[in-house]
């Protein structure tokens, strides 16, 4: 016996027991023969194809950005290292380092003279530059590395459901 069943029999006893105090009227009577329409079969299929077909277009269109933000980044870190490196030798601060690291003894004994003369000379345009792309490429690598553990994990997508 069904749900649907055993609501008209507790509404059958209702009815035939006049003297209850909630006795059905005639609303009570049209409100106990309304039923639930059923949806049809397919409605379900059609609207898990449809939203999964939406999901994976997404998907596919995040995908290519970050993509396209990950090589464009990776090219703008290229870019700006090759930019320090030149700022470097064009302002002599790589001649600095080059002769710290030759004579660490000088280095060790007086390392104020050095630290004066690489910071005085130290391009740090190029040296923040440097960093934001490197933390932006950073970042964007991440969320692929993120997108690509979401789409290992995702269950499959509803292929072959009528549309």
């Amino acid at each position: 016996m069904g749900q649907h069943e055993g609501e008209q029999m507790d509404t059958q006893r209702l009815w035939q027991n006049e003297n209850a105090p909630d006795a059905p009227d005639d609303l009570d009577r049209v409100m106990a023969r309304l039923v639930s329409p059923q949806a049809p079969r397919s409605l379900v299929p059609t609207i898990l194809a449809q939203t999964t077909r939406r999901e994976a277009s997404v998907r596919r269109q995040s995908w290519a950005a970050l993509w396209l933000a990950y090589v464009a980044l990776l090219v703008l870190v290229a870019g700006s290292a090759v930019l320090f490196g030149q700022a470097l030798h064009g302002t002599g601060t790589l001649d600095y380092l080059a002769f710290a690291l030759s004579d660490m003894d000088l280095l060790r004994h007086d390392p104020g003279l050095f630290r004066d003369a690489v910071g005085e000379h130290m391009p740090w345009g190029h040296v923040f530059a440097l960093l934001a792309a490197l933390i932006a490429w950073a970042c964007v690598t991440v969320s692929l590395l993120k997108q690509l553990g979401s789409t290992r994990n995702a269950p499959p997508t509803m292929t072959g459901v009528a549309s």
